[in-house]
């Protein structure tokens, strides 16, 4: 039996194997990641992500994405969660683009506490620039806790994210149309309320790691029953 956690992975994996892939994505704990009850905010947003500091990531691409959109709003926010080789080089572009003050690096934080992180965002992004993003668990947390978010259209990414519905899909490298995806979400806090909504909803129907665990496990007893009967 082989399990892949998304569709474009078992596409991958199908190329070095004739036997049948089920496609098994992971879950998040709906107990944890979850809204905090704030208001939504009209003024002053918050974007954020929460990843490894590396390229692959699309880091760059998000700071320069924030800035032009800070240059039109100049209460708006950037935090970005977690540490990396590529920290000093991130700071300095943020420095570079005149938003250093207004960008937080956070470094590495415990696990628990990423609810709480994200829970201060009112964008989450994730613009990674290759396909070794075969699923998009950050993405999928960020829905959760009802922040719409705006992925890249790289590896399983596209597959977490519902088009217009929980968030945006963009072309990777692309630093002008994840702006322009993040503008729409700014000038219309209705659309980035409903997109909220939709992602708590999307993500307890397909994302629960309570049923998708039960599913994994009834997958596992499927296979041993078809051994002990062959």
């Amino acid at each position: 039996m082989i399990c892949s956690t998304s569709h474009v992975m078992a596409v991958e994996t199908n190329k070095y194997t004739d036997k049948n892939i089920y496609v098994t994505p992971f879950g998040v704990d709906l107990s944890r990641f979850k809204p905090d009850g704030a208001a939504a905010r009209t003024s002053g947003l918050t974007f954020g992500t929460v990843k490894a500091l590396s390229d692959k990531y699309g880091i760059a691409d998000l700071i320069k994405a924030f800035a032009k959109i800070h240059t039109s709003y100049s209460d708006s926010k950037l935090l970005i969660v977690g540490d990396g080789p590529q920290r000093a080089e991130y700071e300095q572009l943020a420095a570079s683009l005149g938003i250093a003050d207004v960008t937080t690096f956070t470094g590495r934080v415990p696990n628990n506490e990423v609810p709480d992180y994200i829970n201060k965002m009112d964008i989450f992004a994730v613009p990674s620039t290759e396909d070794s993003e075969s699923f998009g668990v950050a993405a999928v947390e960020a829905m959760a806790c009802g922040v719409p978010v705006v992925v890249s259209n790289v590896g399983g990414l596209p597959e977490v994210v519902i088009e217009g519905k929980t968030g945006y899909v963009v072309p990777k490298e692309n630093p002008e149309q994840l702006a322009a995806a993040f503008l729409k979400l700014v000038e219309n806090p209705e659309v980035r309320a409903e997109m909220g909504k939709n992602g708590i909803q999307h993500v307890k129907e397909h994302y629960d790691w309570i049923d998708n665990a039960n599913g994994m496990l009834e997958l596992y007893e499927q296979t041993l029953n078809k051994g002990m009967k062959s």
